[in-house]
């Protein structure tokens, strides 16, 4: 609902406030219904040295909430009502192998590493005209994954204007007349000899990771232990919106350190021409946010747990009536390792259908603790 709508009536001709409903509701929302079939094998081997976990599963849920288009004569002006719709099915396959080797009395060990691969796809919309929806520059497509990248296609900077008029589409036409040296070079993806911001968007990454794993280790000496668990994605791609508005050179922004753009003197920039508010449409284009530029692979492996701990003996604790006394030291996503350039690569986006969207989240936080717990 908006409430500060105006409008003009009575003789005066004087402006009244009132409220109008800009958004429409869907009464008739109900949850989504799911059905899965899994399989899976649990074994051991060697005295349960090596034990192992396997699972495949189908899933498939339909009645999936989907905002889709409706017509603008049914006086919705705001963002389209949330409705039933979609069905979308995921495939994967989770794997678990656990290794125990044989102990002494003093040293003992084991690890686990577990993997995850899982495949999404959309299979219908609940409406036949309907062949995909697309929120920001995320695409759900009927046949593809949900929320994959649809953006146009970069090919580097122009480095000099012979590599300007040498850059020609299928008609022979310059594809970018207007550009300078410094400028981004676009690809005429539909290959029709013109460069069109939505008809030359192709689909650039996924934001859902090829598979995820983790790694658990324990180790205990005497008194002593260590525990770690690690985890790690890789195969997906992250929206950096961050980067694109402090890194887009045509604002007067505070840039990121380590930044640089091209110049005549420096043509190895990483980053296209600097100005500020300049008409020229090369600088345009170059700010585009509908481009492959602002896309990153997530792929990261982070220390997400390890304690250090050392239990006090009974026998030492017997004359004050204690047992079980623990000291420790913890710490919580200690290290990431990572090509991300965002705060952190391990986000979800903002919701199912933009899950790689970074907008800067606050990232997770490296917490360091320490204590010890007595029993009596």
């Amino acid at each position: 609902v908006n409430p500060f709508p105006r409008a003009v009536f009575g003789p005066n001709e004087v402006e009244q406030l009132g409220a109008i409903v800009t958004q429409l509701a869907n009464s008739d929302l109900r949850w989504e219904r799911k059905k899965t079939l899994n399989f899976g094998v649990e074994a051991g081997f060697l005295n349960n040295m090596f034990s192992l976990t396997a699972d495949y599963f189908i899933a498939k849920t339909n009645d999936v909430l989907v905002d889709l288009p409706i017509s603008l004569t049914t006086g919705n002006a705001g963002g389209n009502p949330a409705v039933n719709a979609a069905s979308i099915e995921n495939r994967g396959f989770e794997l678990a192998l656990t290794f125990r080797p044989k102990s002494s009395k003093e040293f003992r060990w084991d690890a686990t590493v577990n993997f995850t691969t899982i495949k999404n796809e959309v299979k219908a919309f609940g409406d036949a005209s309907t062949k995909y929806t697309q929120l920001g520059d995320a695409r759900t497509q009927i046949g593809r994954s949900i929320g994959e990248w649809y953006v146009l296609k970069t090919d580097g900077i122009f480095q000099t204007q012979a590599e300007i008029d040498a850059h020609k589409g299928s008609t022979g036409d310059v594809l970018q007349p207007w550009s300078q040296p410094g400028d981004i070079r676009y690809v005429d993806v539909d290959g029709d000899g013109v460069l069109d911001l939505d008809k030359d968007r192709y689909y650039a990454g996924s934001p859902w990771a090829k598979f995820e794993g983790g790694l658990l280790l324990n180790f205990y000496y005497k008194n002593f232990s260590v525990n770690m668990q690690w985890y790690g994605v890789v195969g997906n791609q992250l929206y950096n919106r961050p980067r694109y508005t402090v890194d887009r050179m045509d604002q007067n922004t505070n840039f990121r350190e380590g930044a640089t753009f091209w110049t005549a003197q420096d043509p190895s920039g990483e980053w296209p021409r600097a100005a500020i508010n300049s008409p020229d449409k090369g600088l345009q284009y170059n700010a585009l946010p509908q481009s492959d530029r602002w896309l990153e692979d997530g792929d990261y492996l982070r220390l997400r747990n390890l304690e250090i701990a050392y239990t006090i003996s009974k026998k030492t604790l017997a004359k004050w009536k204690m047992q079980d006394t623990r000291v420790f030291v913890s710490g919580q996503n200690l290290f990431t390792f990572t090509a991300y350039k965002g705060l952190d690569p391990d986000i979800t986006g903002v919701n199912i259908f933009e899950r790689g969207l970074d907008n800067g989240q606050y990232p997770a936080l490296r917490i360091i603790s320490a204590g010890i717990r007595f029993g009596f």
